[in-house]
């Protein structure tokens, strides 16, 4: 049996341990059980000596090195995160952390031979972490089942975060939204709180879809949500979005232009594009279950390697370190980040203050 170690460093802090314990499970993803899947075994976030292959899924799981006894060529970077700029990967430190791997799966650019430009490897969200068993009904079997009762129009999630272009352009299209419509909008994210995403997105027949880049290939758990809930997605995002999921399946907007925007959002509710849809809809979140599944993605890299037969050498002792391993610890350095966070603080309150 193959035995692939998976190390889940997103959300990893500077400081202290990951948010995630050992006993995580791939139980959601693929309803089976033992974390074995395809003659596969899985080891999430624990500790397993001689692995075929090692996975790290945007950073290490950990603040330290982590060292394994593993093949050469056998060691992955799959990026998660959507909300860094253009040029993150172009910084020193992130080229030396990138650089220890022997291949890597990003929708960003990085001008290197050993990159595959892929959508980010992320988890659906919607009733909470699939990596933990909060139910007896696996993942798979309760949304493929899923007939949530619409009650109501339209929903959307948006923080107040405005730390890039893009997440101050959304929250002002969302604001002006939210004036037009109304009541017949319901904006989480701000006022409204709820346990999961499933109370924000399962009862609404549409759903407003921002994510966090404007680029090819940048695709989000926020649309796997929305899929999943059954609810019709109005998106702003990924200009290639119909290459992955029919274009029957949702309604494309352009934030920079909100009239136009407000028409089509109009057009689509009118239209009732949610009911003549369901088909579609149900179609695309087959897709997110089966070809946006983390684990089967993992899977099917796997399965690539193994077709290409990837060389196997003799074990040998490998270490992975963090991203602040790379990056400037001096104490100079560490002021200097925290003054520059402390202005762009000061910056925001401004603008919003004399705009």
């Amino acid at each position: 049996m193959i035995k692939i170690k998976i190390s889940l460093g997103w959300n990893m802090p500077l400081k202290g341990s990951s948010p995630y314990g050992n006993d995580l499970s791939i139980f959601n993803f693929t309803n089976t059980s033992d974390n074995i899947y395809n003659n596969k075994k899985f080891y999430i976030n624990s500790d397993i000596d001689n692995p075929d292959y090692w996975f790290v899924i945007e950073n290490t799981r950990k603040s330290l090195p982590e060292k394994l006894n593993i093949s050469s060529g056998r060691i992955f970077l799959l990026n998660s995160e959507t909300r860094y700029k253009d040029s993150y990967y172009l910084k020193k430190s992130k080229k030396s952390f990138v650089d220890q791997f022997d291949k890597i799966y990003s929708p960003y650019y990085m001008g290197l031979n050993k990159v595959k430009n892929k959508p980010p490897y992320l988890i659906w969200r919607l009733r909470g972490d699939p990596f933990e068993d909060f139910y007896d009904e696996s993942d798979i079997e309760f949304y493929k089942n899923l007939k949530p009762k619409k009650e109501k129009l339209i929903s959307v999630f948006c923080t107040d975060k405005e730390f890039t272009e893009v997440q101050k352009v959304r929250l002002n299209f969302v604001k002006k939204l939210k004036y037009v419509f109304g009541d017949d909008l319901d904006w989480y994210g701000t006022d409204l709180q709820i346990n999961t995403k499933y109370d924000g997105i399962a009862k609404y027949k549409y759903h407003l879809v921002l994510e966090n880049q404007i680029n090819n290939n940048f695709i989000s758990e926020k649309l796997y949500d929305s899929f999943l809930g059954d609810s019709y997605p109005i998106y702003a995002g990924a200009p290639n979005l119909d290459k992955y999921f029919s274009k029957n399946s949702f309604t494309p907007i352009n934030l920079n232009d909100f009239n136009g925007s407000l028409n089509k959002i109009s057009t689509c509710i009118e239209n009732n594009m949610y009911e003549k849809n369901k088909e579609n809809l149900r179609n695309s979140r087959e897709i997110v279950l089966d070809k946006f599944n983390l684990i089967k993605r993992i899977d099917k890299i796997v399965e690539e390697c193994a077709k290409n037969n990837l060389s196997t050498n003799s074990f040998q002792y490998q270490t992975i370190y963090p991203k602040t391993f790379f990056e400037s610890r001096s104490v100079i350095a560490r002021l200097s980040f925290l003054l520059n966070k402390k202005i762009k603080k000061i910056s925001q309150f401004l603008e919003k203050f004399y705009t």
